[in-house]
């Protein structure tokens, strides 16, 4: 092989006869050697450079590569480069995003993990000429948290196990020219829950989606924003889709609104990966059975009735990588007010009558108001004599928020019992998510440490004082002369309880019912039989003897006279 190859040509013996350095410093020279030689010639760059990605939390600006050399167990993979900014994968080839890039080695540690919720992830890429069996996917793994390196060695990991890890998974998209899918995986679920067209996928039409699409040509590039809304307990509400084009009437938008991932929240499970920060990987592959994505399906809308794998082109660009804050409910025009979609976001006029004036509608009191700019239009009315100015531009910026006066400066209280953080003493789950049922930890007031050592010191003086009088009572009881008025007035209450009429009774059940009393009898009248060399030793409540199954009343308990 290769590596035999240039193991011999670096080996100690032939490194010896030219260098006077010991043997285990030569024995570890051609370790490293072979390494680098392999590396040089197993045909993959590991760190192929790095892209600019604004709005990263992290305010940096710079994303490494880190490129995969096992595609798959048996399969080798192929190599991810950077042209002008973009992200250009080989067929089989997939890449991480990192903040740092290694040649000789992978670490789970070194992976990008971003926190998506309440944003908004954006791309451009290029599919033309990917056919039915060609997938060019953006998505994003639970790999920072993964601890295993798994069967491609690289710490990957995704909901179908594909290098024998599972974790959880959100495609942002994966598609070729006549299939689009945007899924929301659990760590279990290779299946999900998704939106698009394709397979069983039906949310648009293959009009709308495809190379002659009316919305989007899939011969040209297109823009992919993915988005990731809170609801008001600022958990995540769903995942929100939007595919456009340059010169297009019309835009494509889903939705995955809600998951039941084998009978648990989905959407839940998802929320606490991607708070954990989750990675993202770009990947472009192809294969001769991949009706599940671009498949005509049970209702037969898809486009494709066989995959081609063979005919998918070398490469496939995505490129224009941005994260910004979800626009949500935001306001998008400037002066008025927009018309809102039934889940409160504005909406977006679009439709074959609309033709090319696909827009944002703005609702105004007075003409005179309207903004002027290239991107806004005249006044116009509606509806009864409304007025109206459109917004041409589908990424208008929002509406600033007005500037709100600081919340004077409260101080917290002892306990915070609405509040419920993971407990990530143990470590971060390997598969990304919360379990139901993990342990929780409270945040602790600072002062908690000194009330509960005040707590500690009460409870002894407690039982100090306790033991004390205890014993002192007990030293006092012992005497005669205190005794005595005691014992007088057990006495005295025993006899009153005797000659109640309740007692009365009671005893003439017991001597009828129960063979003890007369065993008791026959003792106090000195009746017994002596021959039977039985003596009574005592006389007991039934309660505390061990046989359950006799009459209740008194015991007679009796032993043999040589016991």
């Amino acid at each position: 092989s290769v590596g035999s190859i240039a193991h011999a040509m670096i080996s100690p013996a032939v490194l010896r006869q030219a260098s006077p350095w010991p043997l285990p410093l030569l024995q570890l020279l051609t370790v490293l050697l072979s390494l680098l030689a392999q590396r040089a010639l197993a045909g993959v760059t590991r760190c192929p450079g790095t892209i600019q990605v604004s709005g990263l939390d992290d305010g940096l600006g710079d994303v490494y590569l880190v490129n995969a050399e096992i595609n798959a167990p048996g399969q080798k993979g192929q190599d991810v480069t950077v042209d002008q900014g973009a992200v250009v994968p080989r067929l089989f080839g997939r890449t991480y995003w990192a903040d740092s890039c290694s040649n000789m080695y992978y670490s789970n540690n070194q992976y990008k993990a971003i926190n998506l919720l309440g944003k908004t992830f954006r791309y451009t890429v290029d599919m033309s000429g990917l056919g039915c069996g060609c997938n060019a996917a953006v998505y994003l793994v639970s790999m920072k948290l993964n601890n295993m390196s798994s069967q491609c060695k690289d710490y990957y990991c995704d909901a179908n196990h594909v290098c024998g890890v599972s974790c959880s998974e959100i495609d942002l998209g994966e598609g070729n020219m006549h299939a689009w899918h945007s899924t929301m995986h659990a760590w279990d679920d290779g299946a999900g829950a998704s939106c698009g067209i394709g397979g069983d996928t039906n949310t648009w039409s293959k009009e709308d989606y495809g190379p002659n699409g009316r919305c989007i040509k899939t011969t040209a590039p297109f823009q992919v924003s993915v988005s990731f809304p809170l609801d008001k307990y600022k958990s995540l509400k769903g995942m929100q889709v939007l595919l456009w084009q340059a010169g297009s009437s019309c835009s494509l938008m889903g939705s995955v609104e809600s998951y039941a991932a084998h009978g648990r929240d989905g959407l839940r499970e998802l929320s606490a990966a991607l708070a954990q920060g989750m990675t993202p990987v770009i990947s472009y592959w192809s294969d001769d059975n991949m009706m599940w994505l671009d498949g005509k399906g049970f209702q037969g809308k898809g486009a494709c009735s066989k995959d081609d794998a063979a005919s998918c082109p070398e490469t496939v660009r995505f490129y224009d990588f941005e994260v910004e804050d979800f626009r949500g409910s935001c306001e998008i025009c400037p002066v008025g007010s927009c018309e809102r979609t039934p889940q409160g976001t504005c909406m977006w006029f679009q439709g074959k009558w609309l033709k090319s004036h696909a827009s944002y509608h703005c609702q105004v009191t007075d003409c005179a108001s309207i903004p002027v700019g290239s991107q806004y239009s005249e006044c116009w009315e509606w509806n009864g004599g409304k007025k109206y100015y459109s917004i041409m531009d589908q990424l208008h910026a929002c509406k600033e928020a007005p500037v709100q006066q600081p919340l004077p400066t409260v101080k917290p209280p002892a306990v915070y019992p609405h509040q419920a953080i993971p407990n990530t003493a143990g470590g971060a789950h390997p598969h990304g998510y919360i379990r139901h049922g993990d342990s929780i930890s409270r945040p602790a007031h600072e002062n908690s440490g000194g009330t509960s050592a005040q707590v500690c010191v009460f409870v002894v003086l407690v039982l100090l004082a306790i033991g004390a009088a205890s014993y002192l009572g007990w030293q006092w009881f012992q005497k005669e002369e205190n005794a005595a008025p005691v014992k007088e007035w057990w006495l005295q209450l025993r006899q009153r309880v005797e000659n109640t009429e309740v007692y009365q009774q009671s005893s003439h059940f017991i001597q009828q019912h129960n063979p003890g009393w007369q065993c008791l009898q026959n003792q106090q009248n000195a009746t017994m039989d002596k021959d039977s060399e039985l003596s009574y030793t005592q006389v007991r409540p039934l309660a505390n003897s061990s046989d359950r199954s006799s009459h209740p009343g008194l015991l007679c308990c009796i032993t043999t006279s040589s016991t």
